[in-house]
């Protein structure tokens, strides 16, 4: 059979191939463009990855898994296992992805491969081995709308401290420090115990990222003992977030240039 357009005989075989093309630009004629997972994805996230670590194939499910993404930059945590994951985008082929992650709890690291359902969720596989062997789901959070701003996450009157249990520290033994004006300055505190032992956030900044609800953060870790190694600075991205008030958690990332050390914590 032939169809026949003005001066123009299409067989079944070329209008295949024409409708191909058309997918293939976008449906419209339009180029094809790849997803953007730029954004902050909330604590409605989840996953299921190998036990503690142990690779022992017993599966522990997470149910507050976070993620901020900025660029090629890919992170997610999870604050109830002490969890962090921290890497690049390696590539984005229209919805689909691949990334490489270092895992901050058990040490190795791991490739993602997933798909980018832009302004919704991603969802992907970890294949490594331990807490880098597994599945997870993120979902994009409403408040990307809301751009970043200094005043959504200052806190810079006495006793006013952004604080959290970071580096496997005890309940009640945090570490805290204050923002003004972006910067961290003002009243310190130092945990007592954990991976960060005495360790002081003594100085940092926090920059808004245009047209994202997330902030580029550095932090000067000082006074580590007896871990002086820890005396680094660590860089990574934040964002706020709403539980009881208004952004009153602050969601951190942070690695040090070598990727050898992790901050992770939801401040509150």
């Amino acid at each position: 059979m032939k169809l026949k357009l003005g001066s123009w005989t299409l067989t079944p075989y070329l209008i295949v191939i024409a409708l191909v093309g058309l997918q293939a630009c976008g449906g419209d004629g339009s180029p094809a463009t790849n997803a953007n997972p730029t954004g902050y994805y909330d604590n409605s996230g989840t996953a299921t990855i190998d036990d503690n670590g142990t690779d022992t194939g017993v599966a522990t499910g997470i149910a507050d898994l976070q993620a901020m993404i900025n660029g090629n930059r890919f992170m997610m945590i999870s604050d109830a296992e002490g969890l962090f994951y921290d890497g690049t985008i390696t590539s984005i082929s229209i919805n689909d992805f691949a990334a490489n992650v270092s895992v901050y709890k058990h040490g190795p690291d791991a490739t993602i491969t997933g798909t980018i359902t832009e302004k919704s969720k991603i969802t992907g596989a970890l294949t490594g081995t331990g807490a880098g062997n597994g599945s997870f789901t993120l979902q994009y959070a409403l408040s990307n709308n809301q751009a970043a701003d200094l005043s959504r996450i200052e806190k810079s009157t006495f006793g006013d401290v952004w604080e959290a249990n970071i580096g496997n520290a005890t309940s009640g033994e945090t570490t805290g420090f204050q923002i003004n004006n972006g910067g961290i300055t003002g009243q310190t505190v130092a945990s007592a115990d954990g991976f960060f032992q005495t360790c002081i956030i003594s100085s940092g900044s926090f920059v808004p990222v245009n047209g994202t609800s997330l902030y580029e953060v550095t932090l000067d870790m000082t006074l580590c003992d007896p871990n002086t190694q820890l005396n680094l600075t660590y860089v990574g991205l934040a964002a706020s977030w709403t539980d009881t008030a208004t952004d009153n958690r602050l969601a951190i990332g942070a690695t040090d240039s070598n990727k050898t050390y992790g901050i992770n914590g939801d401040f509150r």
